[in-house]
């Protein structure tokens, strides 16, 4: 198994990483942008702190799932 400076330098194993790269970021750059456009705002970058809201503890009261619906 290839390790450490032998990825650096074999173009045949980098390539795949690189892939996997671009293939996450451009996935999370519009997945911020759904995020961006839910909360009302045009783009990513006009996000405020206000935006945010942190969930603490568990979800799980919040959706009610009732087996004899």
């Amino acid at each position: 198994m290839a390790q450490g400076w032998y990825l650096l330098i074999n173009p045949s194993f980098r390539a795949p990483v690189v892939e996997r790269f671009r293939y996450f970021f451009e996935h999370m750059v519009y997945e911020v942008g759904i995020i961006a456009h839910s909360c009302g705002v045009r783009e990513p970058r006009q996000l405020k702190r206000f935006h945010a809201r942190v969930a603490t503890g568990p979800l799980i009261r919040h959706y009610h799932l009732n087996k004899d619906n």
